[in-house]
């Protein structure tokens, strides 16, 4: 059974962070506490370590995607077992702007002002 990595809350205000980079890939064996990857708050920049032992066996946000605290970035499994199918949530949008918005929202209508 595959075990989620989520982003942890590193302080009262962090409600997200952005991923800075990987220091394991798909398929590397990972240990407890192991560093996995670097996170970039408004504040600092800290190490996401392993919540248990196994592989890696998915990696759901790349690098310079922000992801919100609770959410899913990686998966970890025994050796030999498949990534499970997962929502793609966390995507980089260029240059650090927001991500658009899915294609079927509708932008509002602009209101008329009163004199």
């Amino acid at each position: 059974m595959s075990i989620e990595v989520k982003l942890p809350r590193f302080s009262q205000a962090t409600k997200e962070a952005v991923i800075v980079c990987w220091l394991k890939a798909e398929g590397d064996r990972v240990a407890l506490g192991e560093s996995l990857l670097e996170a970039m708050t408004d504040k600092a920049t800290v190490e996401v370590e392993s919540p248990a032992e196994g592989t890696l066996l998915k990696i759901v946000a790349q690098p310079d995607a922000t992801v919100s605290v609770g959410e899913t970035v990686a998966l970890i499994s025994e050796e030999g077992e498949k990534a499970p199918p997962l929502k793609a949530k966390a995507q980089a949008s260029p240059a650090g702007l927001p991500s658009p918005e899915p294609a079927g929202s509708p932008e509002p209508e602009p209101r008329e002002r009163r004199r």
